[in-house]
């Protein structure tokens, strides 16, 4: 089989049995954080899709939620792709210049991606839209950072976690128990074609976990096949 196509049939595995399992769980399970534990400051690596794009994903979003009210939507502006989360990253700490270092000498080898995106799933109390790394350069660039932070005595592996393997679009954050018939929604338009996001750059952020605007700060950002 191709390198693409196994890529993709294991992603593809992989989404489908995180979505099977967090449909057999009580509903009650599947609430996460609070708003207000969810606005409590972090540190993550993004990729953000372009405009257009978010604009049409936004939009779809809003229909969900018109359909089922009561969790936290995400809106286009604050649509991203996490590419890893981040041990807490203070300006021109240590960590943050081995941070700086790793990501310059690893997204020159990442050009300009083109991931296609498209169903709905959930992970944890995350409603997600699933985004596909064709060839799996994003995920062994991820695999790399690991280890070079790791390297310096950083723990990171457990913030990557399914990171390493896959890649999404937080849809909606579930903060109270969805309805059977949103879970049938979800489950029904889980293989939904939506499109195909181009990622020119990635971010390191200091935000939140609702990447509102006022919380947001982009502490690097890099260009994708920058070799300079």
């Amino acid at each position: 089989m191709h390198i693409i196509d196994t890529c993709l049939a294991e992603q593809s595995k992989l989404f489908e049995k995180l979505l099977s399992e967090a449909l057999q769980r009580d509903a009650d399970s599947l609430v996460g954080p609070s708003c207000a534990e969810l606005a409590r400051p972090c540190s993550t690596l993004v990729m953000r899709p372009q405009a257009e794009l978010a604009r049409s994903l936004g939009e779809r979003i809003a229909d969900v939620e018109k359909l089922f009210p009561g969790q936290l939507y995400y809106s286009a502006e604050n649509l991203h792709m996490t590419v890893s989360a981040l041990p807490d990253v203070a300006p021109r700490s240590m960590l943050h210049r081995h941070l700086r270092r790793s990501l310059a000498s690893h997204v020159g080898a990442i050009r300009v991606m083109t991931m296609p995106v498209g169903g709905f799933g959930i992970i944890g109390s995350a409603v997600i839209i699933k985004a596909y790394d064709v060839e799996g350069l994003l995920a062994r660039m991820v695999r790399c950072l690991v280890a070079d932070i790791e390297e310096e005595g950083f723990a990171m592996k457990h913030l990557a976690d399914l990171h390493m393997k896959i890649f999404w679009i937080t849809a909606a954050r579930l903060i109270a128990p969805p309805s059977p018939e949103f879970l049938a929604y979800i489950a029904e338009h889980h293989n939904d074609n939506f499109g195909v996001a181009n990622f020119e750059t990635i971010e390191l952020d200091q935000t939140d976990s609702i990447f509102s605007a006022a919380a947001t700060q982009i502490l690097e950002k890099y260009n994708l096949g920058d070799l300079s």
